[in-house]
């Protein structure tokens, strides 16, 4: 790696320390005469190419005066990444501080709306179209992974739920922004600086993507379009789009580790990647949050019936 990227990048390394950073593949802390640089190896087959085209959205991003994401490091021919052993290398300016998940949530959404602000212009990036393909594979894999057979009644009510409010958000596509879609894990805080990290999965969407798992009151909402008004833009939470997000983003990251299970071929991962879907998708925060998202959407007849499964 040390070889590799002095020859493709005008650094010259001193010292290479784990950064202990992010879930997909390996990051490494940098350490110049200059400063330290962070680096993110992605080597999943399936995980790779949706980091390489975002780190675009990253590079426009922050040249479009969002300074507070990390930012890309080219290569000595103004490439945003090199491909290395199989996985794609790229190198950013290294934000110091801890990844932690306790912190102001109005800023938090102060900088979202902020990010709201960045027209969209020609940039290449993934667009909301409201689709179920992640839930599709999910119910089609579901007799492959003991864990997932045991709960398909709980699997196919929360199918079921989304299809209804993907019907509903068809209806519109305004209103959409250059969204994260998993910021609340990915702030780093250091002193008063708060940092958006880890634009893997930025997508063109509605503000509902990054809002959904912050929201568990009316006040939540409130706080939310506060921050929205307060960057000028004239836009209201809509609890559909809340609800259509909440159950899109549990299918999305469950196929996530169901492709990460197929992946592996020690068992040992694939039985401490199950016991971890276990406790995040069947007993974690997630299943609690679906009930909050349902009752703030008072959709009276569906969700007494699909509350009776809790």
């Amino acid at each position: 790696m040390k070889k590799c990227i002095e020859q493709f990048y005008n650094i010259t390394i001193l010292a290479i320390e784990p950064a202990k950073r992010g879930c997909y593949g390996e990051t490494w802390k940098l350490v110049s005469k200059e400063c330290w640089y962070f680096v993110k190896i992605d080597y999943l087959n399936y995980h790779k190419t949706i980091y390489r085209d975002n780190l675009a959205v990253v590079e426009y991003l922050y040249n479009n005066g969002i300074k507070y994401i990390n930012q890309l490091i080219k290569t000595r021919d103004d490439k945003l990444y090199v491909d290395f052993q199989d996985g794609i290398l790229a190198v950013f300016n290294y934000v110091p501080g801890e990844n932690i998940k306790s912190y102001d949530l109005g800023r938090l959404f102060n900088l979202l709306a902020g990010i709201y602000t960045v027209p969209i212009n020609c940039l290449d990036i993934d667009k909301e179209d409201f689709t179920t393909g992640c839930a599709d594979y999910v119910l089609n894999n579901i007799n492959e992974i003991t864990l997932l057979r045991n709960n398909q009644q709980l699997l196919q009510q929360y199918a079921d739920r989304l299809q209804i409010f993907t019907e509903r958000c068809r209806g519109s596509f305004d209103n959409f922004y250059i969204t994260h879609g998993d910021s609340g894990g990915n702030i780093i805080i250091d002193g008063n600086n708060l940092t958006i990290i880890d634009w893997d999965h930025a997508k063109v969407a509605a503000p509902e993507r990054d809002a959904w798992p912050f929201i568990n009151n009316t006040s939540d909402i409130d706080k939310f379009n506060e921050n929205l008004w307060d960057k000028g833009i004239n836009y209201k939470l809509q609890k559909d789009r809340l609800a259509f997000y909440c159950y899109y983003s549990y299918f999305y990251y469950l196929q996530d580790y169901i492709l990460s299970f197929y992946s592996f071929r020690d068992i040992y991962l694939k039985n401490k990647l199950v016991k971890y879907m276990k406790h995040y998708f069947f007993r974690g925060w997630i299943k609690n949050h679906i009930s909050q998202i349902e009752n703030l959407c008072n959709a009276n007849e569906d969700v007494k019936c699909f509350s009776s499964i809790y």
